[in-house]
């Protein structure tokens, strides 16, 4: 056998060159190129959506404006640069590299036109938050303008106010050359781990905190306050809240990503203008945006002046049940004080649910045991204080102001299109005041049954925790580890789970 072995690999040398087969090679390879596929077809379905959404929209009766049409240029914009990449990682040979120049040709001759909008110097630098809506989301972000609407289509009770416009944004960011040493330090930064995303991050918002804000802005916003005050002497202060013109999209919400600043003094309103702003460099704003494939300067930062609510109860009301996925629940979520301690899940919260039909019903309450709330400062800001007995176990809101808020989100839905998650106050008048208005995005019914592993079978393992509510649907497994403070996330390890 020897012999005739030789005469084989002389007369046929590939037989030398035969490898041995490495099966748990050719899996990886194998797993990384579904992948791809997979994610090819994502970002194809994605760019289908946009479009059919797009293909409705001119056939419809309901209007839209040039925020949505660059908001849906976008998502196709991304995905098609997507789908060009993942094509060209399936292909070890480069043949679909030329799709890229042919993306960047479609997309200059796109950008002049979604950028045609109006002159920068002629612009209004601030407006009247009565006089906005859906229409003018360009010029004062997703959320003044929706928040406007409630007051003007809806009839809704909301804050007085005004917005510092994109143009005076886009003023203060090209003032002083702010706007290049921004672009310069983002481009010079190397990348790295957590610890050097959070330097960059630190670095690029101090240097808009230390930025001067142009005199034609302040100008501009210091006569709006006066235009708020009832008197010279009548005491005011401000909600400031951020009003990106690409938040609360469906496909990029940046919900909890910007600032928010409460109780603010007139005094210190332009501060507070630029700490909003400069959140727009957080580090899980920036990843965010990275993920989603969304440029830097399409983020345009509005920003929203309210007169603050001093709130005897807040929270807040969706439409319908985001997590269970139930139609025709509505949930109430309400805390004794400001509506923040809702807003950032700090605590225990009163929580009611309204069935939708016949009629607005409440089928079901929790009253937690709340035991803190947040209450605005005589001077400026707002503080933590512990409640009184009596008001631990009280419901914070009751069945009368339930309903009035069910009708509003029923109202709100059904003047916008879609579900919506709104934040609401109650002031010392008995008053509902609707803070934001917002799409929300629902979660497919959960699926009943045994909990099941990765390979199709039942988990017998020991239940570890069992009951409660979930907030955020997806399956995950790795070692736990607790943020107690932001700071937490500098040690947070790879595929761990944040709790």
């Amino acid at each position: 056998m020897g012999f005739i072995s030789k005469i084989l690999s002389h007369r046929f040398p590939w037989r030398r060159r035969q490898r041995v087969f490495d099966a748990e090679g050719e899996r990886t390879v194998l797993r990384l190129r579904y992948n791809r596929f997979k994610r090819l077809l994502n970002a194809n379905d994605k760019v289908l959506a946009a479009m059919t959404e797009i293909e409705f929209a001119l056939k419809g009766s309901r209007l839209f404006g040039m925020d949505f049409v660059r908001s849906r240029t976008t998502v196709i914009s991304t995905g098609v640069y997507q789908a060009v990449k993942y094509l060209n990682d399936l292909a070890d040979d480069g043949k679909f590299k030329l799709l890229f120049d042919k993306f960047d040709e479609i997309r200059q001759k796109i950008t002049p036109v979604l950028n045609n909008s109006q002159n920068a110097a002629e612009a209004p630098l601030v407006l009247t938050l009565s006089n906005v809506g859906r229409k003018d989301i360009d010029q004062v972000g997703v959320k003044m303008a929706n928040l406007g609407e409630a007051a003007r289509g809806l009839g809704m009770g909301i804050p007085e106010g005004f917005v510092i416009t994109s143009a005076s944004y886009q003023a203060f960011m090209e003032h002083n050359g702010l706007k290049r040493e921004l672009e310069r330090r983002r481009q010079a930064d190397e990348g790295g781990g957590l610890d050097a995303l959070y330097r960059l991050s630190s670095s690029l918002q101090q240097l808009i905190i230390d930025a001067q804000v142009p005199e034609a802005v302040s100008n501009a916003v210091h006569e709006a306050i006066e235009g708020l005050r009832a008197s010279p002497t009548e005491p005011l202060t401000l909600a400031v809240r951020s009003s990106g013109v690409s938040e609360d999209l469906k496909e990029a919400s940046f919900a909890g990503q910007y600032r928010s600043v409460l109780n603010v003094s007139p005094e210190n309103l332009l501060r507070a203008f630029k700490e909003i702003v400069a959140s727009k460099y957080s580090a899980t704003a920036m990843s965010y945006r990275f993920n989603r494939g969304l440029r830097d300067e399409d983020a345009v930062m509005c920003v929203g002046c309210l007169k603050m609510v001093d709130a005897v109860a807040g929270g807040v009301a969706y439409s319908r049940d985001p997590v269970e996925g139930r139609g025709e629940m509505i949930i109430i979520n309400s805390a004794w004080g400001l509506p923040k301690l809702v807003v950032d899940g700090r605590s225990d919260v009163d929580r009611f649910v309204v069935l939708r039909s016949p009629e607005l019903k409440i089928i079901h309450r929790e009253i937690a045991h709340k035991t803190i709330k947040y209450t605005c400062h005589s001077a400026e800001g707002v503080f933590r204080e512990d409640l009184a007995e009596g008001e631990r176990l009280k419901p914070s809101i009751t069945d009368t102001q339930v309903l009035t808020l069910a009708r509003a989100a029923v109202a709100a839905e059904t003047h916008y299109g879609e579900a919506q998650d709104m934040e609401w106050a109650i002031n010392h008048d008995n008053r509902v005041v609707i803070l934001q208005s917002r799409p929300l995005r629902l979660a497919a019914a959960p699926e009943k049954g045994p909990a099941v592993s990765s390979d199709g079978g039942v988990v017998k393992a020991p239940v570890l925790l069992q009951g409660g509510r979930g907030v955020s649907a997806g399956v995950a497994a790795g070692p736990v580890h607790i943020l107690k403070k932001d700071v937490d996330i500098l040690r947070f390890p790879q595929k761990a789970v944040m709790v």
